[in-house]
């Protein structure tokens, strides 16, 4: 009877201990993620989205100090598609690009690939709008400045 005992016991050790391994796992998945759940909020209410229309949102002055840029791109919850992002320079050097980012959800700070010149310069955001199966539908570009201070 004892050794039954310690050997549920030690099943039960060995469980949960694989239990919180893998709720570890998960949650560092998403902490490796720039995507958030919500909306930014600039006072700016859009109507409705036609299921042919996209609703695209970004900052256009980003501000990239030490690596790190305030994009604030938003998929917004009104839109019918998920989408990817990708942040360029004028010399088409891929910046950044997003996972894909589902409707509802908006990504804040990132960091780039490449390094800045200080200064002003230009750039670009190509919005990758996807189907159900996400593969690339249309796209949208928008012209962007970047203020790097470091």
């Amino acid at each position: 009877m004892m050794l039954l005992f310690y050997k549920y016991k030690r099943v039960l050790f060995v469980s949960t201990l694989l239990l919180m391994c893998l709720i570890c796992f998960v949650a560092g998945l998403n902490l490796r993620s720039d995507i958030r759940r919500g909306s930014i909020d600039r006072g700016q209410e859009i109507g409705s989205v036609e299921p042919s229309e996209f609703a695209a949102f970004i900052n256009s002055n980003i501000i990239v100090d030490n690596g790190k840029a305030n994009v604030l791109i938003q998929n917004n919850e009104k839109n019918h598609n998920a989408c990817r992002v990708k942040v360029y320079d004028k010399s088409e050097t891929l910046l950044y690009e997003s996972d894909v980012i589902p409707t509802g959800y908006y990504i804040e700070n990132v960091r780039l690939f490449e390094n800045l010149p200080v200064g002003e310069s230009e750039g670009y955001a190509v919005f990758e709008v996807l189907d159900d199966s996400k593969e690339v539908k249309s796209t949208l570009r928008i012209d962007l400045t970047f203020l790097v201070d470091k």
